[in-house]
């Protein structure tokens, strides 16, 4: 029994990966993209393969080590302190993360730190957690620019 539910839970998690690939994979397609809070790569590699370039890093250096046997290119790194330099991507994703971020304001500004003016930034809460509403993406700019009440609209997915 207990076999099954864990392979039930994989498989719910397989498909939520699939689902945010698909939400963004035209967002990727010939871009130059960072995926902040990557894992073991199994949402960096399918848009690796539309991409330009991609990149990818994550806190876990079990993670990092597992993406990278993959063949991903992949920095071991938090959110509140991405390890890229300003203006890198076109394309900035990050699933599953945001939902363990004490201050997420301060990861809100690094992935807009890191994304090219014209760029955008696609974020995803806990869909664990039935939160898959919290999905929203906006371009650098708002991000950059929006005040304390922007940030919150953009967390509400408004």
């Amino acid at each position: 029994m207990e076999v099954a539910r864990r392979r039930g839970a994989a498989a719910g998690l397989d498909l939520i990966d699939e689902i945010e690939v698909d939400a963004v994979r035209d967002l990727a397609v010939g871009r130059t993209i960072l995926e902040a809070g990557c894992g073991t790569g199994l949402v960096l590699s399918p848009l690796s393969s539309v991409a330009k370039e991609a990149y990818g890093f994550d806190l876990s250096i079990g993670m990092v080590e597992k993406a990278r046997a993959r063949g991903l290119n992949v920095a071991l790194g938090s959110v509140t302190q991405v390890p890229f330099k300003d203006n890198s991507f076109d394309f900035v994703c990050s699933f599953k993360v945001l939902a363990h971020v004490p201050d997420i304001t301060v990861a809100l500004a690094e992935l807009a730190r890191v994304t090219r003016p014209g760029g955008t930034v696609a974020a995803g809460g806990d869909t664990s957690s039935g939160d898959a509403a919290s999905h929203a993406s906006m371009t650098a700019e708002e991000m950059a620019a929006g005040h304390e009440q922007g940030v919150k609209d953009f967390l509400a997915g408004e």
